[in-house]
């Protein structure tokens, strides 16, 4: 390779003629469909599900709810194991997975769907930060039965009782002398919006497990097989070398399919109806399974007239949403990338994640 020249694209044709394969153009024989039915609620306990009718159906393979899936540990996180593959009990966010049906085609199982019972009773919601932190808010999630996830990495793991699922904070030098010395000091609340980081491929798996039930292989668009697939393997306890991720053409991501995703539901809906089985979400769906963080952020300054950066002291709150997946990597990251790439005399930055009854947050790239 020299530089200067173009280098040819060798995947150029086979996109452009439509020959490429992606996680949803795969067909392996006995597939099934998967659909979700979703919560239209931000907070609700589940009072009762009856899904008889759709299960005898013509046509349906299965139905899955949160009781087919207590016989193995069914929470999950990259951080913290905070969210159950399937709702259990309970619902956190609108559009959180409910009831999981397999069948033989999209329509049945979308037909199936609107077979099924359910009775909620809604709870308050906490849907921005400032309302999950007041004193009275209700809390989403009983911190001292949470557990650090397999890629927490962040040091000591300590939750207090709350709606705050981590907290950053580093400082150097002497904050008061440093901006005692500035001859300017500029300060500022600033938000930041929740927005959706829309690759044009929706999130879409096919897991398949082989009929001795001790081997997953999974056709995913994940950005991090190798994180999933030790997730996957710690679900349904088993050895990492018998869960394998294939990871097609991938349509995009920009941080949306980082870490795990619609891996363990597809995964535990192709346990029990013992076929492969295809989830591929619409874009609606999509939206509603990750997103980018909003943020709330006060940021003080000091400089002198010169131009000499002497101080900054930062608190920023990010709404992860109703689990943490990898929120307080963000964090830890967005509160270390705060003073940039300056010299100061003294810098003081705290950072929370925020739980609220919205969808979980992730990684945007």
């Amino acid at each position: 390779m020299t530089v200067g020249h173009d280098i040819p694209r060798i995947d150029a044709r086979s996109k452009a003629i439509g020959e490429t394969k992606f996680a949803g153009d795969l067909v392996f024989p006995g597939m099934v469909y998967g659909t979700l039915i979703r919560s239209p609620y931000a907070a609700a306990r589940i009072t009762r599900i009856d899904a008889r009718a759709a299960q005898a159906m013509s046509g349906v393979v299965c139905v899955m709810t949160g009781d087919d899936v207590l016989d193995i540990d069914p929470y999950y996180g990259h951080a913290i194991k905070d969210r159950p593959l399937i709702a259990i009990d309970r619902v956190r966010f609108a559009g959180e997975p409910v009831v999981a049906i397999a069948a033989e085609t999209p329509e049945i199982a979308a037909d199936a769907a609107e077979l099924v019972e359910i009775d909620y009773e809604p709870m308050d919601a906490v849907l921005s930060i400032d309302e999950a932190l007041a004193e009275d808010a209700p809390h989403l999630h009983v911190t001292e039965l949470l557990r650090k996830g397999l890629f927490h990495g962040l040091g000591e793991f300590k939750l207090d009782p709350g709606n705050v699922c981590y907290h950053h904070q580093f400082a150097r030098g002497d904050l008061d002398a440093a901006f005692a010395e500035a001859d300017v000091v500029v300060e500022g609340t600033y938000e930041f919006p929740a927005i959706y980081q829309y690759a044009m491929e929706t999130h879409t798996t096919i897991a398949e497990w082989n009929a001795a039930g001790d081997e997953v292989t999974l056709h995913s668009n994940c950005q991090h097989p190798f994180l999933v697939r030790a997730e996957i393997a710690d679900l349904f306890q088993l050895p990492v070398a018998s869960v394998r991720i294939v990871v097609p053409w991938l349509g995009g991501g920009f941080g949306s399919k980082s870490y795990t995703k619609m891996e363990p539901i597809t995964v535990a809906l192709a346990r029990k109806a013992k076929r492969p089985v295809r989830i591929q979400n619409s874009v609606d769906e999509s939206m509603v399974t990750t997103r980018r963080h909003g943020m709330k952020a006060w940021m003080r300054t000091g400089a002198r007239k010169d131009g000499t950066l002497l101080a900054r002291e930062v608190r920023a709150w990010f709404d992860t949403g109703a689990y943490a997946d990898n929120g307080p990597r963000v964090v830890a990251t967005g509160a270390d990338a705060a003073p940039g790439p300056y010299r100061w005399q003294a810098v003081d930055v705290n950072a929370w994640g925020v739980y609220t009854n919205t969808s979980p947050a992730g990684s945007y790239r």
